[in-house]
């Protein structure tokens, strides 16, 4: 961890993109909000935008992105106001961590996938409705948009042929979020992985070439 004055700290910008999460042993869902302001060195002020619902008193993870440096800090949320749009006051960060920006950033991706659900050979792609599209990736998990709503807390796979690559793979996820964005419904989905698997590494592998490609 590197302590820094205030003057010098990422967070003395505004307008950065963040992430937010729950610090517990679990790696579930990050939700996006933006740095809408800072408090001296008391507190920074994150805006929602995915509707979060953390109350004071919880534990977060939180990871900003600015000028192409990306640190995470863990904090503690002390207020939280719900006009005009949910924000959260969280404490200001004595210390932080600058991350890899390649390793754990969400990569936009628009990728068609079908989704399975139960055992493998109950695929529900039958038509044009239980198509869906990944819309982006990280190391924990990704996001698919779809007309019908999958259920949340479900293990699940989808389907998938990797850009540039051949074969097809399937991915064991467990929805984490829906939310209903007309005309389509975003899930939010963390990866399951259970030790290694072929898929994984082959879509780990394609995301380190496509941010490379970016970079």
């Amino acid at each position: 961890m590197s302590g820094s004055p205030f003057a010098s700290h990422p967070l003395s910008g505004f307008g950065a993109t963040a992430t937010i999460k729950r610090d517990d042993a679990f790696s579930g869902p990050h939700f996006r909000c933006r740095v809408a302001g800072i408090l001296g060195q008391h507190a920074v002020i994150l805006d929602s935008i995915d509707g979060t619902d953390f109350q004071p008193g919880d534990s977060v993870a939180v990871q900003v992105t600015l000028r192409g440096r990306s640190i995470g800090f863990t904090s503690t949320v002390l207020h939280r106001s719900d006009h005009p749009l949910p924000h959260y006051y969280v404490g200001f960060p004595d210390e932080f961590e600058d991350l890899e920006l390649r390793k754990n950033g969400r990569l936009p991706t628009l990728i068609p996938v079908r989704i399975v659900l139960g055992d493998d050979s109950k695929v529900i792609a039958a038509t044009s409705s239980w198509q869906g599209m990944l819309i982006n990736v990280s190391q924990d998990g990704c996001a698919i948009s779809m007309k019908e709503a999958l259920p949340v807390q479900k293990p699940l796979q989808i389907v998938l042929n990797l850009p540039g690559e051949p074969g097809e793979h399937r991915i064991d996820v467990t929805i984490v979020n829906r939310k209903n964005k007309e005309p389509v419904h975003v899930h939010g989905a963390r990866f399951l992985r259970q030790g290694p698997c072929a898929s994984f590494q082959a879509i780990d592998d394609w995301m380190t070439r496509a941010r490379d490609f970016l970079v």
